[in-house]
């Protein structure tokens, strides 16, 4: 039984880092608990969910009579969010980006059958 969750463990974890080598050096849009968006270049993560963004810029998300404010960014360069205050991430997929994660993706999991084999 052990080795069966080992195994699930290992299975997830290739997917996973599968998923994140694919969306390196993506754009990412996060909107944070406080209503602030910053929208920069993914650089990396770690095991408590915070994120590193490089080139990024923040939104603050104030509304005027229901409509967004149209505001000049405020540039942040590299900034560091802590994985607890991301509400929502969003990953810039162009068709190219989409067709590269289904080939890796199907990749992965035929690595995963030949392992368990």
């Amino acid at each position: 039984m052990a080795d069966l969750i080992c195994q699930l463990d290992s299975k997830e974890s290739i997917i996973g880092r599968t998923y994140l080598e694919l969306i390196l050096n993506k754009t990412m849009k996060l909107e944070i608990t406080d209503g602030r968006t910053l929208i920069g270049q993914f650089l990396c993560t770690d095991k408590d969910e915070n994120i590193i963004l490089g080139s990024c810029q923040e939104f603050s998300g104030e509304q005027i009579e229901g409509e967004q404010k149209t505001e000049e960014p405020r540039i942040l360069g590299l900034a560091m969010v802590p994985g607890r205050h991301v509400k929502t991430m969003h990953i810039d997929m162009t068709e190219q980006v989409q067709g590269d994660m289904e080939l890796m993706l199907h990749a992965s999991k035929e690595e995963i059958i030949k392992s368990t084999e």
